[in-house]
C-alpha cells in the first residue's frame, strides 16, 4: 500500500513536496534537511518504506523509420527502510530508459513514461520480494 506524502505532510508534518520538487529541479537530488524531515515525519505516521524517484524526459524527435515522435525517458529510483534509526537502502534501479512513439509528443511521452514506470515498479517489486518485503 502506498501513502500520499502529501497526506504525511498533512498529518504529521514534514517538509512540503514543492520545497522537495524545487530542489530536484535544481539539483536534481533532496537536501539532507528536506529527507531528514521527510523520513522523520513518514516515521511519525508509521510508514516504515520510503521512496524517492525521478523521471526525466528527454526532447522529442522524430523516428526516422516510422515518421512518428519519440520520446525517450529515463527513470531512477531508490526505496529506502526507515523502521530503525538509520535508513538502509532495500531497493535501487537505475537509471532505466525507456522510449515512447505516438503521433504527437504529448502521446508519445505518455507512452514512454508508462513504460519507464512499468520497468521500474516491476525491478522494484522483485528486489524487495527477494529479501522477503511485501
Amino acid at each position: 500500500e502506498v501513502s500520499s506524502y502529501d497526506d504525511v505532510v498533512s498529518i504529521c508534518g514534514g517538509v512540503e513536496r514543492t520545497v522537495i520538487e524545487s530542489e530536484f529541479i535544481f539539483t536534481n537530488s533532496m537536501s539532507r534537511a528536506s529527507r531528514r524531515s521527510a523520513i522523520n515525519a513518514s516515521r511519525e505516521c508509521d510508514i516504515g518504506l520510503f521512496a524517492v524517484g525521478t523521471l526525466d524526459i528527454g526532447a522529442p524527435s522524430i523516428d526516422s523509420v516510422t515518421g512518428n515522435v519519440v520520446v525517450t525517458v529515463s527513470v531512477r529510483a531508490g526505496v529506502s527502510d526507515i523502521t530503525n534509526r538509520l535508513p538502509k537502502r532495500v531497493a535501487s534501479i537505475g537509471p532505466i530508459q525507456a522510449s515512447g512513439w505516438g503521433t504527437d509528443e504529448q502521446s508519445a511521452g505518455r507512452e514512454a513514461l508508462k513504460a519507464a514506470a512499468t520497468e521500474a515498479a516491476k525491478v522494484i517489486v522483485d528486489q524487495l520480494n527477494a529479501k522477503g518485503i511485501n
